[in-house]
């Protein structure tokens, strides 16, 4: 199934049950899903064979950081047994790490695309500045992330909205996916939030929404609501 609609729903849950609850009704909306650590390293690989067997584009978010020869095959096995339609690794692993992951992916004929994490967006700048002990502007340490993702061979980046419209000026063909989307100002453990509306004119190409969606009662009515305020 292609996406109608740039949503990947994150599938944060440790109950299979309920992740099947929840694609079986968002599954008509034209969106993607993703698995993330939390229900990998619980589901395991039966929660990535039930989204397979049902045809739906999958962002597996497991976000790599290891050695170059670690990630790299970890990655190909992956990518091999499950063919998601992206895949990512931390940018901060380093550009060696970086390049030769992104070679194992185009030793495999598919269609997967590789994506660096750059900056979380539940940090802020006083959170890099405390982790990398950098006086550099949070935007800059993530644009050179980026250049360096796109040289050693990446698809695309995850970024913040606050990031992506300049990612886009500067590496135009660059894939953007921006987490921290909300409809409020309720920011929960994310720090860098914006809207649908947001993200869209901000040129993020997809958008990563949990809670929001999936902790409401009618899944398909608050997946409508971020749509429509994605295209005002």
């Amino acid at each position: 199934m292609e996406l109608t609609k740039p949503f990947y729903i994150a599938l944060d849950t440790s109950d299979f049950d309920e992740l099947k609850l929840i694609v079986n009704e968002l599954k008509p909306m034209g969106c993607g899903f993703k698995i993330g650590m939390q229900a990998f390293y619980s589901i395991g690989e039966k929660s990535l064979e039930y989204l397979k067997e049902h045809d739906l584009p999958v962002f597996l978010d497991l976000k790599l950081h290891d050695i170059p020869n670690t990630v790299s095959q970890g990655v190909y096995n992956l990518v091999r047994r499950f063919q998601p339609k992206l895949i990512n690794i931390h940018s901060t692993g380093g550009f060696e790490m970086m390049r030769m992951t992104a070679k194992s992916i185009k030793s495999l004929d598919v269609d997967t695309k590789l994506i660096g994490v750059t900056v979380l967006t539940s940090l802020d700048q006083t959170d890099t500045k405390q982790t990398w002990q950098s006086s550099s502007h949070i935007e800059d340490h993530v644009m050179n992330l980026a250049h360096l993702s796109k040289e050693a061979g990446l698809d695309g980046i995850v970024c913040s909205c606050h990031e992506s419209q300049r990612v886009k000026q500067e590496l135009p063909h660059f894939i953007t996916i921006t987490p921290g989307i909300r409809l409020n100002s309720q920011s929960n453990d994310q720090k860098r939030v914006v809207t649908p509306k947001q993200a869209r004119e901000n040129l993020a190409d997809y958008l990563v929404i949990g809670r929001g969606i999936t902790a409401q009662g009618d899944k398909q009515k608050a997946l409508e609501l971020y749509w429509e305020n994605y295209c005002e």
